[in-house]
């Protein structure tokens, strides 16, 4: 995203499996905040935390995620700015992920493929779902470089009839 500077900071807590069991639980807090030169929009700022599992090839994961998040100018925005509506909204929602990655590295030759699944309105204002997915494709170039094809796509629907989809 051009103009779109972020900055986020989180804490994962990944203890061990139990014993005979082939899940792994995480835990995660985390903050984070974009547009803060506000170029191209009012600052946003989010805090979140989630429990998850995992199974032990990390190709399938739940996890149960609590967010809050605050569009607002800041007090040296520009008057343009400040004219825009102050957005403050949370959720809590459900998600499945699926991820089947082939490349032993991230820099690395082969595919990833990835799919996710989300459900909010538990509790907060947010009520919606929300699915995308990814695919990626990367090959070694002469000279040592690589070369990468990416595809993705999502959509989310609101859960009310009266409800907004928020970006």
């Amino acid at each position: 995203n051009f103009g779109r500077e972020s900055a986020v900071a989180a804490l994962r807590l990944l203890p061990p499996a139990t014993k005979g069991s082939d899940l792994s639980p995480s835990v995660e807090i985390g903050v984070g905040g974009g547009n803060f030169t506000e170029l191209l929009g009012p600052q946003q700022r989010c805090t979140f935390g989630a429990v998850g599992v995992s199974d032990s090839s990390g190709r399938h994961a739940l996890r149960l995620q609590a967010a809050a998040r605050e569009v607002a100018p800041s007090p040296s925005a520009s008057a343009a700015v400040k004219k825009l509506p102050f957005l403050s909204s949370s959720k809590v929602s459900a998600g499945y992920r699926y991820l089947s990655d082939s490349r032993p590295a991230a820099e690395a030759p082969g595919e990833m493929r990835s799919a996710s699944l989300e459900v909010s309105g538990l509790m907060g204002d947010v009520s919606l779902a929300r699915a995308d997915m990814a695919w990626a494709r990367s090959f070694a170039l002469l000279g040592g470089g690589l070369f990468s094809a990416v595809a993705s796509c999502g959509f989310a629907i609101p859960l009310k009839a009266d409800g907004a989809v928020p970006l």
